[in-house]
C-alpha cells in the first residue's frame, strides 16, 4: 500500500490530480488512506480520497474534481436501476482516453 501511495505522490508532483485505487475489499479503503497519511498526505487523504461505492451515481467531476477514487472489483461491475455502471462512472470521472493519472490494482 505504501508503494502505491508513493505513486500517488509522484504523480501529484507531476500535476496529475486524479487517481484510481482498486482493491478486492472495501475494508482496505481505510488502509489506503492510512498509507497516504503515512507518507505525509494526511490532509489529502482526509479530503481527497473517495470510496466510489459510497458516492451517488452520476457525474462526479464537479463534486470531486481531484483525488484518489477507491473502488472494489465488485463495485466496478455494479449497476443502478437505470443500468448505469460504476465502471462507466469511473471512466467518466477519469476523463476517458485523456486520463494521465495512476490506476492501481491491489
Amino acid at each position: 500500500g505504501r508503494t502505491l501511495a508513493g505513486f500517488v505522490i509522484e504523480n501529484l508532483a507531476r500535476g496529475r490530480n486524479r487517481h484510481v485505487w482498486i482493491s478486492v475489499s472495501s475494508d482496505l479503503y481505510e488502509d489506503a488512506k492510512r498509507d497516504l497519511r503515512d507518507l505525509g498526505l494526511g490532509d489529502y487523504a482526509d479530503t481527497h480520497c473517495y470510496n466510489l461505492g459510497k458516492l451517488p451515481y452520476g457525474d462526479l467531476s464537479a463534486s470531486h474534481p481531484e483525488g484518489v477514487m477507491f473502488a472494489t472489483y465488485s463495485t466496478l461491475i455494479s449497476k443502478n436501476r437505470q443500468k448505469q455502471t460504476r465502471l462507466d462512472q469511473l471512466i467518466d470521472w477519469c476523463g476517458g482516453g485523456g486520463f494521465e493519472g495512476v490506476v492501481m490494482f491491489v
